[in-house]
């Protein structure tokens, strides 16, 4: 079994000087079709948004990631990445940092606990040198890293609905079939890596998101990615989350998204924010 480019379906759009091609990929059994936009020349979120939290320093506005699969889609969007690293979430608006969070990130008291706790390094040095008693502390809405827990939106597109009927706190270490993803014999129909945005800190270090997938034959990964390091205070940090889904079953049977977020700091996993959840689309 395998996908064949329908090249009379491919569609292209011009952004700037980058041309962006729509493939479809079909089989008896799936179809798939993926839109990647990677633009390096758009530095800045188009039109007003009060929503957003002050922007990193390099923003690629038009680089975008969606996937529509059997009345479903995937998307990753850079507007609602940086929204997610919004520390304290109470407006209307700020409802879609929520919704596009794991579990245990999803109220103000986890995001306060584990988002906004770093400091430069001439922090205490610069403290040190001045009197702060009578400052009251400054409590920021947003994380000047720019931790952001966005880890994707899955939605429906068509008369089917979504439904999570498995999540797992006691998570496993093999929640995806490793088999299919370590095995390189298997030819890769298509593969990529989008940049969203990064930011120096001011000198201070770097941040940076972006997502990248890859299309086999029977399935497809998506990882998405925030990487963080602070000079001489945090060596990384990194928030993951993987996206596993199942392209070989029929057209009429349900279709199963597996999905993991990892909060990774200085190379060891916070146990209580990995999530694993199993997704069925009905």
């Amino acid at each position: 079994m395998n996908y064949i480019p329908m090249h009379e379906e491919v569609s292209s759009r011009i952004f700037h000087n980058e041309t962006m091609v729509i493939p479809f990929y079909s089989t008896p059994k799936s179809r798939i079709s993926i839109e990647s936009q990677s633009n390096v020349d758009s530095v800045a979120i188009k039109g007003s948004d009060e929503a957003l939290p002050p922007l990193p320093m390099m923003v690629y506005a038009d680089s975008a990631v969606v996937f529509t699969v059997s009345g479903f889609e995937i998307s990753f969007d850079p507007h609602q990445s940086i929204r997610g690293s919004k520390v304290r979430p109470y407006e209307i608006v700020d409802i879609a940092i929520l919704e596009t969070s794991p579990p245990a990130l999803r109220n103000a008291a986890s995001r306060s606990q584990y988002m906004n706790r770093l400091k430069v390094k001439h922090s205490d040095l610069w403290k040190s040198t001045r009197d702060l008693s009578s400052i009251p502390e400054l409590h920021t809405e947003m994380d000047w890293t720019y931790t952001t827990t966005y880890w994707g939106s899955i939605t429906s597109t068509g008369p089917t609905h979504t439904s999570v009927f498995a999540h797992h706190t006691q998570c496993v270490g093999d929640f995806f079939p490793m088999d299919k993803l370590r095995d390189t014999s298997r030819p890769i129909q298509t593969f990529k890596e989008v940049l969203f945005w990064e930011d120096e800190l001011d000198d201070n270090g770097h941040a940076q998101f972006k997502v990248r997938y890859r299309l086999m034959e029977d399935f497809l990964f998506i990882l998405s990615s925030f990487e963080l390091h602070v000079d001489d205070v945090l060596s990384s940090r990194s928030l993951e989350t993987r996206i596993y889904v199942d392209l070989s079953g029929c057209p009429s049977d349900p279709t199963t998204i597996l999905r993991e977020f990892k909060w990774i700091e200085a190379g060891s996993i916070i146990p209580e924010l990995w999530t694993q959840e199993t997704i069925r689309i009905v």
